[in-house]
């Protein structure tokens, strides 16, 4: 059998914002082990109700790097160059909401 490594996102931001207003949220990427997860992949598609989207990975913790951050629209994808077990990075993610109504948002960590 090959590396095991048990990766979590656990997503942290404000339950309302008012149209016009800036938002902004973290997701932090931890990898609870037994492996490294050198190489996993973020992957959030902010809704399409906030506009100007940015990102960046600013806090490393347990041995882990940062990687790039890419933003395409409203895509932030970033590849974890290294991830020991027991360690986690986390990024900001902040936008402009614009739409009116209730949305969802989901990112996901992918093994490499």
């Amino acid at each position: 059998a090959g590396p095991v490594a048990e990766g979590a996102v656990v997503k942290a931001g404000p339950a309302t914002v008012g149209t016009g207003q800036s938002l902004s949220y973290t997701v932090s990427v931890v990898n609870n082990g037994p492996d490294a997860a050198h190489g996993a992949q973020l992957a959030d598609t902010v809704p399409a109700q906030v506009t100007g989207v940015s990102a960046a990975c600013g806090a490393a913790s347990g041995g882990a790097v940062c990687g790039a951050v890419n933003v395409a629209g409203n895509a932030v994808t970033s590849t974890i160059p290294t991830l020991p077990a027991g360690g986690s990075v986390t990024f900001t993610i902040t936008g402009t909401a614009t739409g009116q109504g209730a949305t969802g948002n989901t990112a996901t960590i992918a093994a490499p």
